[in-house]
């Protein structure tokens, strides 16, 4: 008979998929290959990865829930019969290997100038397991109980946690939402703004002096707004 394969590897793919690779049978003579099987934890119950042999020492096991947590173990077969199974691999849960990011947060107000706001965020708390390349802001308006249509404001991705929103209209109510982009694509929307007022406006951060402008209204006084730099990664 077979000698039993090596220690199963189990690396996540799809939400309901995953690869498991193995270390070949030794000392195996006329080798038909391969059968894996799949066990949720604490079931104790084996099931079939592959309804006939294969002789890689890789293979993608479909069909699984997602969510859930399973070991496998692998079968080397010849013509005298079936090998000692590997020992069990590691539990993995099985889900995506990479997804869309979480939402950013906190998208916030730092500065208004008459036709330009500055808003700032913080990044998602979950990445999606891939890095974020960068956001993207939408904006809306609000008048009374009436709240428009969400338009993309930055046809490149920022990559910054702050944005400079120009070419705005004086004294008009605005909402903006923030998403996240890496690999897998774009998150939802975030949760959006408080109802913002777009006028010159000014909040005094530590650190920061107040001084005149060009920007605004003659001789009024506010920090300038934040020199960003948006480049597409």
């Amino acid at each position: 008979l077979p000698a039993a394969p090596g220690n199963p590897v189990v690396i996540r793919n799809t939400n309901t998929s995953v690869v498991v690779t193995w270390g070949a049978s030794k000392d195996v003579k006329h080798l038909v290959g391969y059968y894996i099987e799949c066990s949720q934890t604490g079931t104790d119950i084996w099931m079939a990865c592959n309804n006939k042999p294969v002789k890689e020492t890789r293979f993608v096991c479909h069909g699984l829930t997602n969510g859930a947590n399973y070991v496998f173990r692998v079968k080397a077969v010849n013509a005298a019969g079936y090998s000692p199974s590997s020992p069990d691999s590691e539990a993995v849960v099985v889900k995506a290997a990479i997804s869309v990011p979480g939402k950013p947060t906190g998208v916030t107000l730092l500065e208004a100038v008459k036709d330009r706001m500055v808003l700032v965020w913080t990044a998602p708390a979950n990445d999606g397991g891939a890095t974020v390349r960068g956001y993207f802001v939408d904006y809306r308006t609000v008048k009374g109980d009436v709240v428009g249509k969400w338009h993309e404001m930055n046809h490149q991705a920022l990559t910054t946690t702050s944005y400079k929103a120009e070419n705005l209209k004086e004294n008009v109510f605005y909402e903006f939402q923030v998403r996240a982009m890496n690999m897998a694509g774009l998150s939802k929307g975030s949760v959006p703004s408080a109802v913002l007022e777009c006028k010159e406006w000014t909040i005094t951060l530590p650190g920061m002096q107040e001084h005149s402008s060009t920007f605004g209204k003659k001789g009024s006084l506010y920090r300038d707004p934040l020199n960003i730099n948006h480049t597409l990664l």
